[in-house]
C-alpha cells in the first residue's frame, strides 16, 4: 500500500505542475489517475490504517484537485459533482463504522464548507446551500449522530 501512496503523491505533485503551467488536458488525466489511487487505497482500509496512510485525506485532496480542475475549465456541474462526492465519502465510512466519527468530524466539517463555498458562485447556490444542509441532516440523524427534539 505504500507504494501506491507514494504513486499517488507523485501524480499529484505532476498534475499540480501541469495545473499551473496550464495543461488543462495533462493535469486532468494526472488528477483522474491520482484518484484511482486513492480510491485503491480505499479498498485497502485495514492495511491503511495499520500502515498509517492518511487514505481519506488522500481521497479528499483527489476530489478537490478535480473540482478545481473543472472549475478551471467552467465545467462547474461536475466540479460541484466531485465535492458532493467527498461528502458521500465521508458517510459512507460513517455508515460502514470503518471510522469513528469523530475522526471524521473536521474533515465533514471542510468538505462541507469547501462545497458551500464552491456553489456560492452559481446562481442556484442558495438551493443548492440549502438542500446539501438537509441531505447533511438526514446522514446525521440516519447514522445516529444527531437526534431531534421531541
Amino acid at each position: 500500500m505504500r507504494h501506491v501512496e507514494e504513486h499517488w503523491q507523485t501524480l499529484t505533485l505532476s498534475a499540480n505542475g501541469a495545473f499551473e503551467k496550464g495543461d488543462w488536458q495533462q493535469a486532468m488525466s494526472l488528477y483522474n489517475d491520482a484518484l484511482y489511487r486513492a480510491e485503491v487505497l480505499n479498498d485497502h482500509i485495514g492495511d491503511c490504517v495499520r500502515l498509517k496512510i492518511p487514505f481519506i485525506q488522500v481521497f479528499l485532496i483527489s476530489c478537490n484537485n478535480l473540482a478545481s480542475m473543472y472549475q478551471q475549465l467552467g465545467k462547474d456541474d461536475e466540479g460541484e459533482n466531485m465535492l458532493k462526492r467527498s461528502i458521500h465519502y465521508l458517510f459512507h465510512l460513517i455508515r460502514r463504522k470503518q471510522i469513528d466519527f469523530v475522526e471524521i468530524q473536521s474533515d465533514l466539517r471542510a468538505a462541507i464548507a469547501n462545497y458551500a463555498s464552491f456553489v456560492q458562485q452559481s446562481d442556484e447556490g442558495d438551493a443548492k446551500r440549502r438542500h446539501l444542509v438537509e441531505m447533511v441532516n438526514e446522514q446525521l440523524l440516519e447514522n445516529d449522530l444527531i437526534t431531534t427534539d421531541q
